[in-house]
């Protein structure tokens, strides 16, 4: 089973991405204030599968001025996405206010800025230009976004991603790890999680739905989250006693229940820089420059985990965002060198064996028919005599 990667330097950094629909990927990043010769941009990316490769479609230059943008995100529907991007500091430094949340639209295959916003500009206080927008993330159906700022302890808004218009304010008392909505038409529902808990925050009211699922800090370490249906997320963990990684699996029927623990022992990296699922399949990028590829297979409270594959060094730099494609058909990588791959997931990739079961299958299958060959011959010669 071929897995095919296709690579592209965009001669600038690249910090996020999120595909737009199945074959067009919207990157971003740059070379940040000042631009120190390199522009911060947005590129829409088409991926040619009959010409195995990626071509710029579309390519907005952002302000020389500002920062490079630190994260993104979009949906399909009205084309809208959202990319949180610092202003210039000498600005930010004269009025005190930093329009850190941009909202762009792609409408008749171009892409175009309609309005930015600052959260803060309420604060007296003096600006910390070491503040940044860390978190975004919309809701499928586009009823909200979720935004957080590297800024301690972490405040979680809950926006509405068409006006940008902050519904509620979500204090953490902690760092935030991730977060993220639940999945569907109707969701409604943001889960997050800190070093020690994770919430479950209705984007209805703004408040706390259930108890908080606690921690134990001095065992786990708290990575990431990921809904991967209405009422199921996993949590990426590292487990400090084993030093491994572990998936943890909860339902949010009633409470946060954990259903099943699940061990990550192929991953040998140190840390996880990003995390993806689709169609059951479930990509993790490691700070070695790695994606690797389990399954993960769930049925109501029972789950399996089956590694499939790993791909070493696709960037010469930290992977910083992966994503998969709507259909689970592509998974993106984007790096700080300038770079973007684009890996095909073949069909009925869950069946993948990795190069050292398929190579123990044929010893020991090999094995078997010298046994048997051995044993026919003794059988021919016996009855030879």
């Amino acid at each position: 089973m071929k897995v095919n990667v296709i690579k592209s330097n965009l001669k600038y950094p690249l910090y996020s991405c999120k595909f737009i629909n199945d074959d067009l990927l919207l990157v971003t990043g740059g070379g940040g204030e000042g631009n120190n010769g390199i522009d911060n941009k947005v590129t829409l990316l088409t991926i040619l599968d009959n010409e195995n490769k990626i071509k710029k479609f579309r390519e907005l230059k952002l302000s020389d001025d500002d920062d490079s943008p630190t994260c993104a995100d979009g949906i399909k529907v009205d084309g809208i996405f959202l990319l949180g991007c610092n202003e210039n500091s000498n600005k930010i430094m004269q009025t005190n206010t930093n329009n850190s949340l941009q909202r762009f639209n792609y409408e008749n295959q171009h892409i175009r800025f309609v309005a930015s916003v600052d959260y803060d500009k309420e604060m007296e206080s003096q600006r910390d230009l070491n503040t940044y927008m860390k978190f975004l993330k919309i809701s499928e159906n586009i009823e909200f976004a979720a935004v957080c700022t590297n800024k301690f302890p972490s405040i979680i808004r809950i926006i509405n991603p068409i006006t940008l218009h902050e519904l509620y304010e979500i204090e953490t008392g902690n760092e935030l790890k991730d977060f993220d909505f639940q999945q569907g038409k109707d969701a409604k529902i943001l889960s997050y999680i800190t070093k020690n808990t994770c919430e479950l925050i209705s984007c209805v009211t703004g408040t706390f739905i259930t108890k908080s699922y606690q921690f134990d800090v001095d065992t786990f370490t708290t990575l990431k989250l990921k809904f991967i249906t209405n009422d199921k997320f996993f949590i990426l963990l590292k487990n400090e006693v084993s030093n491994k990684f572990e998936l943890q699996l909860f339902s949010i029927t009633g409470e946060i229940k954990r259903l099943k623990t699940l061990h990550l022992n192929e991953l040998k990296f140190k840390g996880i820089t990003s995390v993806d699922f689709a169609n059951n399949i479930l990509a993790i990028s490691g700070n070695d420059n790695s994606v690797s590829f389990f399954y993960l297979n769930h049925t109501g409270n029972n789950a399996s985990l089956k590694f499939l594959k790993k791909f070493d060094e696709l960037h010469t730099f930290a992977i910083t965002k992966i994503a998969f494609n709507k259909s689970g058909s592509r998974l993106a990588t984007v790096s700080a060198d300038n770079s973007v791959s684009v890996i095909n997931i073949p069909h009925n990739f869950e069946k993948f064996k990795p190069t050292t079961k398929r190579l123990l299958t044929f010893i020991i299958n090999s094995f078997i028919i010298a046994i048997l060959a051995v044993l026919g011959k003794m059988a021919v010669d016996r009855n030879y005599h």
